[in-house]
Parts: structure tokens; C-alpha cells; sequence
């Protein structure tokens, strides 16, 4: 079983060198500056901010908000975990979904064991793998939560998913759970990516991501 695992995951549960802040890099020629924030300290909850330089002192354009939760099960890493400083210093996101049930993909591409590990270490005691904080879109959409996502101004969302990724049938099922919830998501599928692959500058996939992600931010700040 253990031949499953994704040689991209075997290389990221190795690699957790921290990063300082504040820092400042430059990414394509634009200086990005980061600072840590502590929200609750007692309970070491915090996040780390990425500030793209503004040459146009005068200009009063928002920059977009985008919220990124770092990869590790919610169990391990950290905002400052160079894999992931690195990463948002580019810009990307990736939510993680599951349940109780066994979905091809995670039969056919993923370590059973180590994603049971990771939801146990993520989850409240005695909870299983159907635990709303997992299963968000259990019982469909005339769930409590279909109802309460229905209600919302849900905002536009992308989904982009690796064809070689052990949770690609969660990732799907969320995206066919947000159109019956009558919001607006957009699919991507790169066929040859694998698990957390936009963490990796040096396979294709990174480039064309960013490439996706522009076009999509700027749909939508700039509809017209």
C-alpha cells in the first residue's frame, strides 16, 4: 500500500524548513513583502500575509483577498513552512474534502491508511470521516448545509484538480454540489497532476495554473 503514496506527497512529508517573516521577494519582477499576524496565540492560530508592491501610490483599485489553507492534513506544516511561503508568494488555494465512503480515485490513487491518519489527527475525538469539517457536502443538496450555502453570496469559485490526485472524486463532487446549489464554479483538470502539484515550479502544470488563476481573478474584479 504503502507503493501508493505519491512521490510528490513522500517529498513534502520531508520537507518542513521554516521561513521567517517579515521578508520581502521579488516574484516576476514584483516585490512581495510578508508579515505574521496572531489572532488567538493561546491557541497558536495565526496566519501569514503576502503584500504584492504597488508602484501607483495614487491608484485606488482594491487588490483581491485571497484566502490559501496550506496542505499537510491539517495536521502538520505551518504558514511558514517554505513550501507554502513560496507558494503564496505566487498565489493558489486548495480545500481538502472527504468522508466515510471510498471513492475510486482514492482506491486507485491514494495510501488508505495515511489519509485515515490525517482526517483522525484533523478531527474531534470519536468523529469519523463524515463529520461536517470533512463531509461538507454530505446528505447533498437538500442538506442543512446545501440550505445554509444556498442562502449565502456565495462567491465565484474555481476548482482546479489533478488527474493523478487521490481526492479528485471529493474535488468533483464539491464542484457538482456548489451548481445544485445554484452557484456560479468553474472545473479545471490537469490530467497529470498530481496531489498539491502547484507546489512545484518545476512541472508544467505550475505555469499554467497561474496562467488559470489570472484569467479567473480577473473575470471577476474586472467584469467589464
Amino acid at each position: 500500500m504503502a507503493d501508493k503514496l505519491p512521490l510528490v506527497t513522500r517529498f513534502i512529508s520531508l520537507q518542513d524548513i521554516k521561513t521567517s517573516a517579515p521578508a520581502t521577494k521579488v516574484i516576476n519582477n514584483v516585490a512581495v513583502s510578508t508579515s505574521d499576524v496572531q489572532i488567538d496565540p493561546s491557541h497558536s492560530l495565526w496566519f501569514r500575509l503576502f503584500t504584492p508592491s504597488i508602484t501607483d501610490t495614487n491608484s485606488d483599485v482594491l487588490l483581491p483577498l485571497i484566502v490559501y489553507f496550506h496542505g499537510g492534513g491539517f495536521s502538520r506544516c505551518a504558514p511558514d513552512t517554505k513550501i507554502y511561503d513560496d507558494l503564496c508568494s505566487h498565489l493558489a488555494a486548495k480545500p481538502a474534502f472527504g468522508g466515510e465512503e471510498r471513492p475510486e480515485s482514492q482506491l486507485r490513487l491514494g495510501n488508505v491508511e495515511r489519509i485515515d491518519k490525517l482526517w483522525k489527527d484533523f478531527l474531534p475525538e470519536g468523529a469519523d470521516r463524515n463529520h461536517p469539517a470533512v463531509n461538507v457536502f454530505g446528505g447533498g443538496s437538500n442538506s442543512e448545509a446545501a440550505k445554509e450555502v444556498k442562502n449565502l453570496e456565495f462567491p465565484p469559485t474555481l476548482v482546479v484538480v489533478g488527474g493523478k490526485d487521490a481526492l479528485q472524486d471529493w474535488d468533483i463532487r464539491y464542484v457538482e454540489w456548489l451548481k445544485n446549489c445554484g452557484k456560479e464554479v468553474e472545473l479545471t483538470v490537469y490530467p497529470d497532476a498530481a496531489h498539491a502539484f502547484y507546489v512545484f515550479p518545476e512541472v508544467p502544470e505550475f505555469d499554467l495554473l497561474f496562467q488559470r488563476l489570472k484569467v479567473f481573478i480577473h473575470k471577476h474584479v474586472h467584469p467589464n
